[in-house]
């Protein structure tokens, strides 16, 4: 979560040499002209989405160990409304309404 790693400077050329490519097509893809600054921010959704995907296939691979990894905790500092973030959630899952800010 949050696009945040610590891994060898090797793969993590190799990571940036996959992602910003395909994060260059996404953008080029989609018609921002209509969007919100919140919702231009997709880009950086889409990528901390990937980053599991690559990992995943680094895997399957062999070329990471899972045994060589940790996830590390974290301490989410902000303050988060709950309950908006809860009606959000159902108003963009039944009635197609998108986000329009963070939680």
């Amino acid at each position: 979560m949050f696009n945040m790693f610590i891994m060898p400077k090797n793969l993590a050329d190799d990571y940036c040499a996959w992602l910003f490519p395909i994060l260059g097509e996404v953008e080029a893809a989609i018609d921002k002209s209509s969007m919100n600054d919140f919702q231009r921010r997709f880009v950086g959704a889409v990528s901390e989405r990937l980053l599991d995907v690559w990992i995943e296939r680094q895997l399957e691979t062999g070329r990471i160990n899972r045994n060589d990894m940790a996830e590390i905790p974290y301490i989410y500092a902000r303050k988060i409304n709950w309950p908006d973030k809860i009606v959000s959630f159902l108003m963009a899952k039944f009635f197609h309404k998108k986000h329009t800010h963070s939680f």
